[in-house]
């Protein structure tokens, strides 16, 4: 069996969503297509019900952005609604169910409100309107108008999948994935065989895959030309990174570069991380391009019917001449970042006003290697920070790639704050970067983006670190540090300035009102999961943060992180990563009750 085809696939609950070309059954026959014009307008005003649909609908256009020009009208959100309403009043099913939409989702003129949402699904679903039954599924999955009820949210999305939801099968397929695979997979067979793009894009990756249907490569390609067919935009990067590793293709970077380009239009960050990996390739003559700016551009006018079933070296741009000499850069592997933890956070409507967050994510060394997927975590640990913890955009400081004297800005930064608020504001702290340790008294320093390993004075002592974040008036202080003091570097191999063995680092002890998540202890390295494009440790951080709607005590969450790292590391490195949690004396006794909102 092949290596594990690594592909983006959304692994999540889809959010409520309304269906722009296939109606639920009601008590009107098949509207569509129709235009919107003065007859219709006329038997809608006389109270003719379907005619009122008809225009509400045509008039709707929220769905489908070209619906209401293919209707002859301009979207007008409370002419819709007050038609629709119209119609839902003499009992027009469809109609009730678009203004369920209207109130989930606070179209204008309409402010969202969820319990109205709710009462018009659940009038909707009384009269057997399928995607109204969706979505009450949903609304009972995410508490949303209403209590979370896990039972009732499978009792809903398998009634609707039962009557040939796609999007309820494909829910029902995420919901078992886990607990119950083989009758998970069944429903996703089922939505993709209704031509649901998201489940022919999931399938194919299976197939292709084989871990856990048996391996089709052929099969799994042809469900992943049609997703792409229907525009889903994850199939399009995965045909890019088919033809980038020549899975069961000729393996051919300018194809893989034009899917790529395709999704990277379209809004897939992993898509215009993988094209510059194409760009490194020297696909369409990219070397001859002043730079990778004018090589994307270039792009524009070309398309993949022009490749026909020519290889990559028959389609290299004639008669241009690049830069001698130039040493291509051996294929690197794409990127692919739409983690699971990546997709359908959960949004809190919780103000954490009090509350500051400082995250440091240095990937880009100057002087060492760099560390895969720092980037990522800084990003995914921002975007928890905000929708899960419920943080302000202005309370959030994100450094990239961070130099030493960013560092010590920060740190001023949060002095500032904390003098403001006179005791009363909580910091949280990431770090994903480097660590080093000092050889002779193995203590640990930062390391900067423009440090270097060997040069101690370049890195920030972690000890300093601990007192200048243990001095400030708060509440508390809580640092997640995906990084380890040993020398290491992220996966495999020591630092480029390191002796070649890993240094085992001393433990530094917590100051102030603070608690420590670590990511790794003494001499062990702090491993990447390479599968979802994040650290290790990190990658199961958010996973019990979005497992919990980060409503869990540090108790739990140091027990969770310690376990899952522990097992995942021995299973997929064979070697040890043990995070550890510690905390400053004044808080010994009390910290596994905190939380983070």
């Amino acid at each position: 069996m092949n290596a594990k085809f690594k592909l983006c696939i959304l692994f999540a609950l889809l959010t409520i969503l309304h269906v722009s070309t296939t109606f639920a059954q009601d008590n009107s026959a098949n509207p569509l297509p129709f235009k919107y014009t003065s007859d219709l307008i006329t038997k809608a005003d006389a109270g003719d019900m379907t005619a009122q649909f008809q225009v509400g609908y045509c008039y709707y256009g929220l769905n489908n952005p070209e619906l209401c020009k293919d209707s002859g009208v301009a979207r007008d959100g409370e002419k819709s609604f007050n038609y629709l309403e119209k119609a839902s009043k003499q009992g027009h099913v469809y109609a009730t169910y678009l203004l369920g939409c209207f109130y989930y989702y606070g179209y204008q003129p309409i402010k969202q409100n969820y319990k109205k949402a709710l009462t018009y699904f659940e009038k909707a679903t009384e009269k057997g309107c399928l995607d109204a039954i969706v979505n009450l599924g949903q609304m009972y999955e995410h508490g949303y108008g209403v209590s979370k009820d896990a039972r009732k949210s499978e009792s809903y999305t398998r009634q609707a999948a039962e009557q040939g939801s796609a999007v309820a099968q494909y829910n029902m397929y995420i919901k078992l994935m886990n607990s119950n695979p083989q009758e998970a997979y069944q429903w996703l067979e089922k939505a993709a065989g209704q031509d649901h793009s998201q489940s022919l894009n999931d399938l194919g990756c299976a197939y292709i895959d084989g871990n856990v249907l048996p391996q089709n490569i052929e099969h799994g390609l042809e469900l992943l030309k049609k997703a792409v067919a229907l525009g889903n935009t994850m199939a399009v990067n995965n045909m890019g990174y088919v033809y980038y590793n020549g899975t069961g293709v000729e393996k051919d970077y300018e194809k893989a570069a034009l899917y790529f380009y395709e999704g990277a239009k379209k809004g897939v960050e992993a898509s215009k991380n993988n094209l510059q990996l194409c760009y490194n390739n020297g696909a369409f003559g990219a070397f001859a391009y002043n730079n990778y700016g004018d090589w994307v551009a270039s792009l524009a006018t070309k398309n993949l019917a022009m490749l026909g079933n020519k290889t990559s070296a028959q389609n290299a741009v004639a008669n241009q001449q690049s830069p001698t000499p130039v040493e291509t850069p051996s294929p690197a592997e794409p990127v692919n970042i739409l983690s699971d933890i990546d997709q359908n956070i959960p949004t809190n409507a919780t103000d954490n006003d009090n509350t500051f967050a400082v995250i440091f994510a240095n990937e880009n060394y100057q002087e060492e290697v760099k560390v895969d997927y720092a980037l990522n975590d800084g990003e995914s640990f921002k975007t928890y920070c905000e929708k899960v913890l419920g943080l302000p955009s202005d309370n959030i400081h994100f450094r990239k790639d961070a130099t030493l004297n960013n560092m010590r800005a920060e740190m001023s930064w949060l002095q500032q704050v904390a003098s403001a608020y006179k005791g009363r504001a909580r910091f949280i702290i990431y770090y994903a970067g480097h660590g080093i340790p000092d050889e002779k008294t193995g203590t640990s320093y930062l390391l900067p983006v423009d440090g270097k390993g060997s040069m101690l004075d370049t890195g920030y002592s972690l000890a300093k670190f601990y007192q200048q974040l243990g001095q400030l008036e708060t509440t508390s202080v809580t640092i997640f540090m995906d990084a380890c003091f040993s020398g290491s570097k992220r996966g495999e191999g020591m630092l480029a300035s390191a002796r070649g063995v890993a240094i085992k680092a001393k433990p530094q002890q917590p100051k102030g009102k603070m608690v420590v998540f670590s990511a790794a202890q003494g001499d062990e390295t702090a491993y990447p999961l390479k599968t979802q494009g994040h650290g290790l440790f990190t990658y199961y951080l958010l996973k019990k943060l979005k497992e919990s709607n980060g409503n869990v005590t540090y108790g739990d969450l140091s027990n969770y992180i310690t376990d899952q790292v522990a097992r995942k590391s021995i299973v997929s490195n064979g070697k040890s990563q043990t995070p550890s949690v510690t905390s400053s004396v004044g808080i010994a006794d009390t910290w596994k009750g905190l939380k983070l909102k």
